[in-house]
């Protein structure tokens, strides 16, 4: 999602540099910095979400609780990110809140893992085991 919105962000500079040249005019600083700034954030973002996503497959096997933790808090961190790009101007359509119910669903199912009980998931029984 991360990658989508950092197109999405480049296709909308690039658009509006067209526009700007082709009418004689200039794109302001201020507003590129802005959205070159909302670009690296959310590259940062799918790094990030890169790094915690392989640590949950690591650690998939065992019963710690960091990897969901983190994912946890990744996905609030995104949606805040999330919730300020669409405040902002530049947010270039309603994508956005497909993105917050993605994070919304990885924060529940995160907390549903973190409440399950630890034992196995096929038990041994007297008849499995000749």
């Amino acid at each position: 999602m991360s990658g989508f919105y950092a197109y999405t962000d480049i296709s909308v500079i690039n658009r509006a540099m067209n526009t700007a040249t082709t009418s004689g005019g200039y794109i302001l600083g201020s507003a590129m910095s802005h959205a070159i700034a909302i670009i690296a954030v959310f590259c940062v973002l799918a790094l990030a979400y890169v790094g915690v996503g392989t640590w949950n497959i690591v650690a998939r096997l065992s019963t710690a609780k960091a990897p969901l933790l983190g994912a946890i808090i990744l996905t609030a961190a995104a949606s805040v990110l999330i919730v300020l790009y669409i405040t902002t101007k530049s947010s270039p359509g309603g994508v956005e809140f497909s993105a917050l119910g993605l994070n919304a669903l990885i924060i529940s199912r995160c907390a549903i893992v973190m409440r399950m009980k630890k034992v196995p998931a096929y038990p041994a029984t007297a008849e499995w085991t000749h």
